[in-house]
Protein backbone atom coordinates (compact mmCIF):
# COMPACT_ATOMS: atom_id res chain seq x y z
CA UNK A 1 0.00 0.00 0.00
CA UNK A 2 2.88 2.34 0.82
CA UNK A 3 4.34 1.78 -2.65
CA UNK A 4 1.05 2.75 -4.29
CA UNK A 5 0.84 6.02 -2.34
CA UNK A 6 4.47 6.76 -3.13
CA UNK A 7 3.87 6.14 -6.85
CA UNK A 8 0.75 8.33 -6.82
CA UNK A 9 2.71 11.11 -5.10
CA UNK A 10 5.46 10.96 -7.71
CA UNK A 11 2.94 11.06 -10.57
CA UNK A 12 1.19 14.04 -8.97
CA UNK A 13 4.49 15.94 -8.67
CA UNK A 14 5.35 15.22 -12.31
CA UNK A 15 1.96 16.41 -13.59
CA UNK A 16 2.12 19.56 -11.41
CA UNK A 17 5.56 20.36 -12.79
CA UNK A 18 4.28 20.03 -16.37
CA UNK A 19 1.47 22.46 -15.58
CA UNK A 20 3.92 24.91 -14.04
CA UNK A 21 6.11 24.82 -17.15
CA UNK A 22 3.09 25.47 -19.38
CA UNK A 23 1.86 28.35 -17.17
CA UNK A 24 5.29 29.96 -17.32
CA UNK A 25 5.16 30.15 -21.12
CA UNK A 26 2.23 32.62 -20.99
CA UNK A 27 4.32 35.77 -20.45
CA UNK A 28 6.71 34.70 -23.22
CA UNK A 29 3.75 34.34 -25.58
CA UNK A 30 2.58 37.83 -24.61
CA UNK A 31 5.93 39.21 -25.75
CA UNK A 32 5.30 37.78 -29.21
CA UNK A 33 1.84 39.25 -29.59
CA UNK A 34 2.91 42.66 -28.28
CA UNK A 35 5.88 42.97 -30.64
CA UNK A 36 5.83 46.17 -32.68
CA UNK A 37 8.62 45.34 -35.12
CA UNK A 38 9.88 42.23 -36.89
CA UNK A 39 13.07 42.44 -34.81
CA UNK A 40 11.06 42.50 -31.56
CA UNK A 41 9.02 39.55 -32.80
CA UNK A 42 12.19 37.66 -33.71
CA UNK A 43 13.68 38.26 -30.26
CA UNK A 44 10.44 37.17 -28.53
CA UNK A 45 10.31 33.99 -30.63
CA UNK A 46 13.96 33.30 -29.76
CA UNK A 47 13.05 33.46 -26.05
CA UNK A 48 10.11 31.10 -26.57
CA UNK A 49 12.28 28.71 -28.59
CA UNK A 50 14.87 28.58 -25.82
CA UNK A 51 12.18 27.93 -23.21
CA UNK A 52 10.44 25.16 -25.16
CA UNK A 53 13.79 23.57 -26.01
CA UNK A 54 15.03 23.64 -22.39
CA UNK A 55 11.72 22.31 -21.03
CA UNK A 56 10.99 19.76 -23.79
CA UNK A 57 7.70 21.34 -24.76
CA UNK A 58 6.26 20.13 -28.05
CA UNK A 59 4.76 22.44 -30.66
CA UNK A 60 2.38 22.22 -33.58
CA UNK A 61 2.30 25.17 -35.99
CA UNK A 62 -0.69 25.72 -38.22
CA UNK A 63 -1.08 28.39 -40.88
CA UNK A 64 -4.51 30.00 -41.23
CA UNK A 65 -5.49 31.37 -44.64
CA UNK A 66 -8.07 34.04 -45.54
CA UNK A 67 -10.87 31.45 -45.59
CA UNK A 68 -9.99 30.28 -42.08
CA UNK A 69 -8.57 26.96 -43.27
CA UNK A 70 -5.77 25.59 -41.10
CA UNK A 71 -2.82 23.75 -42.62
CA UNK A 72 0.44 22.52 -41.14
CA UNK A 73 2.82 25.36 -41.97
CA UNK A 74 5.36 22.91 -43.38
CA UNK A 75 2.83 21.90 -46.04
CA UNK A 76 2.24 25.47 -47.26
CA UNK A 77 3.62 26.24 -50.70
CA UNK A 78 2.78 29.94 -50.66
CA UNK A 79 3.22 31.72 -47.33
CA UNK A 80 1.80 34.96 -48.76
CA UNK A 81 -1.69 33.50 -48.20
CA UNK A 82 -1.11 33.10 -44.46
CA UNK A 83 -3.27 35.50 -42.45
CA UNK A 84 -2.56 34.11 -38.97
CA UNK A 85 -0.54 31.40 -37.31
CA UNK A 86 -1.69 29.08 -34.53
CA UNK A 87 0.97 27.52 -32.33
CA UNK A 88 -0.06 24.80 -29.89
CA UNK A 89 2.44 24.22 -27.10
CA UNK A 90 1.99 20.95 -25.21
CA UNK A 91 3.60 18.84 -22.56
CA UNK A 92 1.86 15.84 -21.12
CA UNK A 93 -1.80 16.65 -20.53
CA UNK A 94 -1.21 20.43 -20.55
CA UNK A 95 -1.34 22.75 -23.54
CA UNK A 96 -1.36 26.44 -24.39
CA UNK A 97 -2.32 28.01 -27.71
CA UNK A 98 -1.05 31.16 -29.37
CA UNK A 99 -2.81 32.62 -32.40
CA UNK A 100 -1.41 35.78 -33.96
CA UNK A 101 -0.59 37.56 -37.19
CA UNK A 102 3.19 37.50 -37.56
CA UNK A 103 4.87 40.72 -38.58
CA UNK A 104 7.40 38.66 -40.55
CA UNK A 105 6.14 35.18 -41.45
CA UNK A 106 9.69 33.82 -41.68
CA UNK A 107 10.15 34.49 -37.96
CA UNK A 108 7.76 31.62 -37.23
CA UNK A 109 10.36 29.13 -38.44
CA UNK A 110 12.62 30.06 -35.49
CA UNK A 111 10.47 27.65 -33.47
CA UNK A 112 11.53 24.73 -35.71
CA UNK A 113 15.22 25.25 -35.13
CA UNK A 114 17.36 22.54 -33.61
CA UNK A 115 20.00 23.23 -31.03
Amino acid sequence: MKKIFCLLGILLLISCNEGYEMNKIGPLISNITSSLTADDEEQALEEVWKYIFDNRIYIEILAIDQSGNMTDINEMDDLSNVVKVRVVFSKGENSNTLEWKPIAIDNVFILFRES
